[in-house]
C-alpha cells in the first residue's frame, strides 16, 4: 500500500492528467512559503530567543519504485529546516510522477511542519497543506503526531490524511484516507522489548479498516553493530471488499521473522532491515482463504563529510507471494539524500 507521505509529514498535493508520453504539464497550487516566513519570526518567546534562528539545512531527495503492476513512481522534495529554541520548523516542496500503461500523473506538494517539545519527556510533530484533487477544488490535509515516555512506556498516537497513491485509479478518484495510530513499547528484561500498535483508517469511498500488530523484540549489541530479532503478528479487517485500485481483503493475517541490524560510526553509517514469513487473506465470508509466503527488505547507506554534508543511499524491496512468482506483489525502490547544514 503506498501512501504520498513522509513520517510525521503530510503532502499538498496537485494532480494533473497527461498521456503516457512522459509530456506532463504543471500548475502552481497553494505557495504558502511566506505562511513559514511568517511563522518562524512569530513563535511564542521573545525575539532574541525562541524566534531566533540557531541553524538552518536543506535536504533534497529523489527515489524512484516500481511494482510487479507496472505502476513507477518517481519522487523529489527539497526540504528547508529552520532550528530555533525549543522548536523547529520544515517547509516541504515534493513532486511525484506516477505512470503505468493507462497513462500518467504529476502530482505537486507544499507543507509546513513544525515539532516542538512543550513538555520534559512529550514530543509534538504538526503539518499542514492543502491539496487540488484531480479536476477539483483544493482540500485541506494535515497531520499530528505526539510520542511521549511514562513510566518506562514508549507511547505515540498521530492523526494523518492523506492521499492513496496506490494506483493511477485511486489518484484519480482522488481517494483520501484519515488514519488514527495508537502504539505502546514496553522494555521488559534481559534486552526484551514488546510492541503494540493499532490503526483505524477511514477512506473517502466509504470503506474502512482496523490493524493490529504485536512484535516481541530481543535487543543485542555484538561487535558494535545494534541487533534487533523477533516475531511479528498481524491482523487486517475492512468494512468491505472494494475493487478500487488498492489492496482492502476482508481479512488478512500473518506472521514474519524479522531482523534489524544499525552501525553508526560517526562518518559512516548503515542499517538493514530484512523480514520473511506468511500471509493469509480472504476477500469474502464466502471465499477461500489464499496464503502466501513473502520476503522484504530495506538498507540505508550514510556518509557525513565533515560537519555540514550528509549523503545517503537507500534501496528496498519485497514480494509478497513467494510460492506462486507468477502472481505474487513484487516492489523495488531506490533512492538517494543529500543534506547541507549551514
Amino acid at each position: 500500500m503506498a501512501i504520498f507521505a513522509i513520517t510525521g509529514t503530510c503532502y499538498a498535493q496537485s494532480a494533473l492528467s497527461c498521456t503516457g508520453n512522459g509530456d506532463c504539464p504543471t500548475t502552481q497550487g497553494a505557495d504558502w512559503s511566506q505562511t513559514y516566513l511568517r511563522l518562524s519570526n512569530s513563535l511564542p518567546g521573545s525575539a532574541s530567543d525562541a524566534a531566533t534562528v540557531i541553524s538552518e539545512s536543506t535536504d533534497l531527495t529523489s527515489d524512484g519504485s516500481k511494482d510487479s503492476y507496472g505502476l513507477t513512481l518517481q519522487k523529489s522534495e527539497n526540504a528547508a529546516t529552520a532550528e530555533m529554541v525549543g522548536y523547529q520548523l520544515t517547509w516541504h516542496d515534493a513532486s511525484v510522477t506516477a505512470q503505468d500503461t493507462s497513462g500518467a500523473l504529476l502530482l505537486q506538494s507544499q507543507t509546513l511542519e513544525a515539532a516542538f517539545d512543550p513538555f520534559e519527556g512529550i514530543h509534538l510533530d504538526t503539518s499542514f497543506g492543502g491539496i487540488d484533487q484531480y479536476l477539483h477544488e483544493q482540500t485541506p490535509i494535515g497531520g499530528f503526531k505526539a510520542t511521549a515516555n511514562l513510566g518506562g512506556n514508549d507511547l505515540a498516537i498521530s492523526v494523518n490524511r492523506q492521499l492513496q497513491i496506490d494506483s493511477l485509479e485511486t489518484i484519480r478518484d482522488g481517494l483520501m484516507s484519515t488514519e488514527e495510530v495508537f502504539s505502546a513499547k514496553r522494555k521488559l528484561f534481559w534486552g526484551l522489548k514488546l510492541k503494540a500498535e493499532f490503526h483505524h483508517r477511514d477512506f473517502s469511498d466509504r470503506n474502512s479498516s482496523n490493524t493490529f500488530q504485536l512484535a516481541p523484540e530481543f535487543d543485542r549489541n555484538l561487535f558494535g553493530i545494534d541487533f534487533s530479532l523477533g516475531p511479528r503478528f498481524r491482523y487486517i479487517s475492512f468494512a468491505r471488499h472494494a475493487t478500487d485500485g488498492y489492496y482492502n481483503p476482508l481479512v488478512s493475517y500473518g506472521e514474519q521473522v524479522f531482523l534489524n541490524a544499525y552501525y553508526d560510526s560517526g562518518r559512516f553509517y548503515f542499517n538493514f532491515n530484512v523480514s520473511s514469513g506468511r500471509g493469509t487473506s480472504k476477500n469474502s465470508v464466502t471465499s477461500t482463504a489464499s496464503s502466501d509466503f513473502s520476503g522484504e527488505g530495506s538498507g540505508t547507506l550514510g556518509w557525513r563529510v565533515g560537519q555540514r554534508f550528509l549523503a545517503e543511499l537507500t534501496a528496498s524491496g519485497g514480494n509478497y507471494g513467494l510460492n506462486y512468482p507468477g502472481k505474487g506483489y513484487a516492489l523495488m525502490s531506490t533512492g538517494f539524500k543529500i543534506s547541507y547544514l549551514f
